[in-house]
């Protein structure tokens, strides 16, 4: 038997655009969407946001399932309620997956992690559109490597180690950011790397730097095993293939 689910880029609180994705997951029969980061959780300025995408993802019977990203209210979600699965319940059909949330569809297993720096972090107002709980932490960081192998993770940020097509070159993103914020960016993807080869998926999709691109990613593992892990990026909101199909057949895994 082959299961369906839909995988989302940011949307950045772009409620027609959120409402598309739904509207077309559930045309093609499938009731799970996972969203991978920059949703628009918790912004103040967007309550309505959430309450029409929940209504809009009741309506047509599909499941909504997030990792938080960088533009999302990570601090927020302390305080919902959590199902029997662990997820925090956002509103109806609209659920949170925490960092290191662990699920399995058919014989594939998923972890979700989120998370990522704001490279625009100076322009913004902490407790408004920036959260100092973007970024993965030293203590959720050790945890997560400490969870079982897995097949699929599912990030917003990405490992290192290669340079992601159309992005600045480390001297063009210095100059526009800045030495810091270049610096924290890196070691957060450098993060991703070792939770990379402590769980050793064979498959890594993430969001974040709104690119469509696909790279095999190359690994040596913590027991110094090497292995590849392929890379997915998708784009952003109003963007050719910020929606992805993913099909799992037993443990065929195709997107």
């Amino acid at each position: 038997m082959t299961t369906s689910i839909m995988l989302a880029g940011d949307w950045h609180a772009d409620q027609h655009h959120a409402k598309q994705c739904i509207r077309k997951t559930a045309e093609q029969g499938i009731g799970l969407l996972i969203h991978l980061g920059d949703f628009g959780y918790g912004f103040p300025s967007t309550h309505g946001y959430l309450r029409h995408v929940s209504a809009a993802a009741v309506e047509n019977n599909v499941e909504l399932w997030n990792i938080l990203g960088n533009h999302d209210n990570n601090d927020d979600i302390e305080w919902l309620e959590t199902d029997d699965e662990g997820r925090k319940i956002a509103a109806p059909n609209v659920l949170i997956l925490s960092r290191g949330h662990r699920f399995v569809i058919e014989d594939v297993s998923f972890t979700a992690i989120g998370g990522a720096v704001s490279v625009d972090k100076q322009y913004r107002t902490e407790g408004d559109d920036w959260w100092i709980s973007e970024e993965i932490t030293d203590e959720q960081e050790s945890a997560i490597r400490q969870l079982p192998p897995t097949d699929v993770l599912l990030c917003h940020d990405t490992a290192d180690g290669y340079h992601i097509p159309g992005l600045l070159s480390d001297r063009e993103f210095t100059a526009a950011f800045g030495p810091t914020v270049r610096a924290e960016a890196e070691t957060h993807r450098q993060r991703i790397s070792r939770i990379v080869d402590a769980l050793t998926p064979s498959l890594l999709i993430h969001a974040h730097y709104h690119v469509a691109y696909e790279h095999n990613r190359l690994s040596t593992s913590d027991a110094g095993v090497e292995f590849t892990t392929h890379v997915i990026g998708l784009p952003a909101e109003e963007s050719p293939g910020n929606l992805r199909h993913m099909r799992i057949d037993g443990r065929t895994i195709t997107v």
